[in-house]
């Protein structure tokens, strides 16, 4: 699994990983701390035939067993087992289907009901909040784009795409909080520098061939380290994944924010986003 190339079975086993190209890329780094593709398979040869049925029961300590319901490579099955051979155990199951959870949308709540367990007391993460403007874009067909391209060329426009979208991002005094895959999620202090940098974002991908959409959306998030959280955010994901082709949707709350500035709103009608009540007036931000 040592190379420039990430073993297919890695993204397999835990497709989140895939959510986060730059996090992606350090992977075969990883790997060769490990060491050799040798060592690698011998240190997975020396656990994979385990068998623990007949000593699981002699386990006397507090025991935590978490796993994710739909495990790629462990099915939960084992875990219930497992849960069942020790006296006294917990047993907690986590949505999703990442093997390494480390890697997984979810990852703070697994990491969390371990703390929680060890420490016998709740898990007081620190939260900060603050205003923010959120972007999200998205390559649109970016799957049948990819099996057209191939993936060396398919690669290639990614990182053109993400390339032009930090520099620009950059240029609007934005921060790109992470990438999607094949979009990114980014924060900016105020709608008018959001607006610019997505206007221009759309139209330097349109000259490289790389079509995009995009949602925008304001109000307070939650600071988590390096990641943002919070209805907000959610709900400009929601407003982005409405937006056609080239096309920018936003709120009403960019749109009363930017009264009497030079961009121009066209509604859109009023939609239904999935995991909000009632209907969304939308609008598309208009070539002046």
């Amino acid at each position: 699994m040592v190379g420039i190339e990430v073993d297919e079975s890695f993204t397999h086993f835990s497709p989140s990983a895939a959510k986060s190209p730059d996090d992606l890329r350090l992977v075969p780094k990883f790997q060769a701390l490990v060491g050799t593709r040798d060592v690698y398979e011998r240190q997975i040869k020396s656990f994979v035939d385990f068998d623990v049925v007949d000593i699981a029961p002699l386990v006397r300590a507090p025991t935590l067993v978490t796993h994710t319901r739909g495990n790629r490579l462990l099915h939960v099955g084992y875990a219930r087992l497992l849960a069942e051979l020790i006296p006294h155990s917990t047993l907690v199951e986590f949505e999703g289907d990442d093997h390494m959870f480390w890697l997984a949308d979810n990852w703070r709540d697994i990491v969390d009901a371990q703390i929680r367990f060890i420490t016998d007391s709740d898990v007081d993460a620190p939260v900060d909040r603050r205003f923010a403007v959120i972007v999200f874009t998205d390559i649109v067909g970016s799957t049948s784009a990819s099996l057209a391209s191939g993936d060396d060329e398919w690669h290639r426009r990614l990182d053109t795409h993400d390339r032009i979208s930090r520099r620009v991002v950059t240029r609007h005094a934005g921060s790109v909080i992470k990438n999607t895959g094949d979009g990114f999620l980014a924060t900016f202090n105020t709608p008018s520098q959001a607006v610019d940098a997505v206007v221009q974002l759309r139209d330097e991908l349109a000259d490289a061939s790389i079509p995009i959409r995009a949602g925008i959306h304001a109000g307070e998030v939650e600071v988590r380290g390096d990641d943002i959280a919070g209805a907000v955010v959610n709900l400009a994901a929601r407003v982005e994944q409405t937006a056609s082709e080239d096309d920018i949707y936003a709120t009403a709350t960019i749109k009363d924010m930017l009264i009497g500035s030079h961009h121009n709103f066209e509604s859109v009608g009023s939609h239904k986003l999935k995991g909000f009540d009632g209907d969304w007036p939308l609008y598309r931000i208009a070539l002046n």
